[in-house]
């Protein structure tokens, strides 16, 4: 009764020259279009995996940076996108973040980004929601902005924001 189609993942991760540089990716945005539009030419879909906030970013960096790569990615081709927000914890993170080159994004970043996205209408985009906990300092809204992130996801529409007494200038 399905229909499978085969749709390959390929980590974009910024379109940002110098941290791409320093992720040590060792792939060019030439190569992520050319692997793209190969992939296209072959009847396989793609997605890309975005960033939320690499190393050596302030957050109000890491989201435009984030809406810049999901705009490359969809140009390029790609028929889906999927934020990551940047944890630690795998060691060479938590060394970035004791020397101050990295600090996990927050979890209204996230809802921008993948409201962006969403909005966009060039494709579908996803917030990676796994241990979404990691990314809020509020115990208050925190079920309420895990909801309205999953919500987003499954439907693929922007949801009314969360209002809480936490809410900054990101």
């Amino acid at each position: 009764m399905l229909i499978p189609k085969l749709e390959v993942a390929i980590g974009l991760e910024t379109v940002h020259p110098e941290i791409l540089r320093k992720l040590n990716k060792r792939m060019t945005l030439h190569d992520f279009r050319n692997a793209v539009e190969y992939l296209n030419q072959n009847g396989i879909r793609s997605r890309a995996f975005i960033l939320l906030r690499p190393p050596f970013m302030l957050e109000e960096e890491g989201i435009e940076w984030a809406k810049m790569s999901i705009d490359y990615a969809f140009k390029a081709g790609v028929e889906c996108c999927i934020v990551i927000p940047v944890r630690a914890g795998n060691g060479a993170m938590d060394i970035l973040m004791e020397k101050g080159d990295f600090k996990i994004p927050d979890i209204k970043s996230l809802e921008i980004v993948l409201e962006y996205g969403i909005g966009l209408k060039a494709g579908r985009v996803f917030a990676d929601v796994w241990d979404i906990g990691l990314f809020s300092q509020c115990k208050k809204c925190i079920d309420q902005r895990t909801k309205r992130l999953i919500s987003m996801n499954l439907n693929q529409y922007i949801n009314e924001k969360v209002i809480c007494n936490c809410d900054s200038g990101i």
